[in-house]
């Protein structure tokens, strides 16, 4: 089932150190967005986000619903690592389309230094290997940060994202962003839920 087109407005921020605890104020004043489960099935833990900018970079929070989570204990995925396996037991997946078939990705779990990201068809030369395809050597500046909330079945998370690292200058009033937000939460096999502008399954 595909998402239908959806817009979420960024509202701009002064620069600030994400926590992973979403109190920043300026989130008080950003409209919020609300993932839905991949084919419709009953959802079981929600989750809903938050997208604002400065001058240099763009933010995401977001909010996870997750029962259980006095046995949650998500294990670090590594630099690079699979975090959308099984064993990283929930993750977050930011991508971009910036044009010209260029893509990038950011996935993270709630677990410190925890990380995977890429970027696609970036690479000119027809004989190198992983040409026409993702590029998961690459490495971007980026920054994520998170909070385990036990005493009300949830955590937080917040990711900061140049937009240096997206080779894109920073927007102007009425500039948009193609964003693909997704959640895997293997605590009910999988429970695939995202966000995007459309055309894509998540």
């Amino acid at each position: 089932t595909q998402l239908k087109v959806r817009q979420v407005d960024a509202v701009k921020m002064r620069p600030f150190t994400i926590d992973g605890k979403n109190d920043n104020p300026a989130w008080q004043n950003a409209p919020q967005g609300k993932f839905v489960e991949s084919h419709w099935r009953k959802l079981l833990n929600g989750t809903t986000f938050r997208v604002g900018y400065d001058e240099q970079n763009l933010y995401v929070a977001f909010d996870c619903a997750r029962d259980q989570m006095d046995k949650f204990n998500a294990p670090s995925a590594g630099k690079d690592g699979r975090t959308y396996g099984q064993a990283a037991q929930d993750e977050l997946e930011v991508s971009f389309y910036i044009g010209n078939n260029h893509y990038y990705r950011f996935f993270f779990t709630p677990a410190p230094a925890s990380t995977f990201d890429g970027r696609y068809e970036f690479l000119t030369d027809v004989l190198d290997p992983r040409y026409g395809g993702w590029n998961d050597g690459w490495d971007g500046k980026w920054n994520y940060a998170f909070n385990i909330d036990r005493a009300n079945n949830r955590y937080t998370a917040e990711i900061q994202i140049p937009f240096s690292t997206l080779g894109i200058a920073p927007p102007k009033p009425g500039d948009t962003l193609q964003m693909k937000l997704v959640r895997l939460n293997f605590l009910y096999q999988s429970n695939l839920l995202g966000w995007s502008p459309g055309g894509a399954n998540s």
